[in-house]
């Protein structure tokens, strides 16, 4: 018969140590590449959302869908 008996008695100090180095490590940020550039992210997001917007408004203007006008758009109509 297997016994759990060593298993059972961790020191808690040791658990405690542990698990609040694991929470100090999750709350530093996490590293950056230095070339990575958020905002530069955030302002594409922007454009690609008006653009789709734009897209969404002029497919409502004539009857189709967003994806109906991007095909008729790339079929060169």
């Amino acid at each position: 018969m297997n016994s759990i008996r060593g298993r059972q008695s961790t020191d808690t100090q040791h658990i405690q140590s542990v698990t609040q180095a694991a929470a100090a490590r999750f709350a530093e940020p996490l590293p950056l590449p230095p070339e990575y550039d958020f905002q530069a992210d955030v302002q594409n997001d922007l454009q690609f959302a008006a653009l789709l917007c734009a897209i969404r408004q002029i497919a409502k203007q004539r009857g189709t869908t967003i994806i109906q006008q991007l095909d008729t758009w790339e079929a060169g109509e």
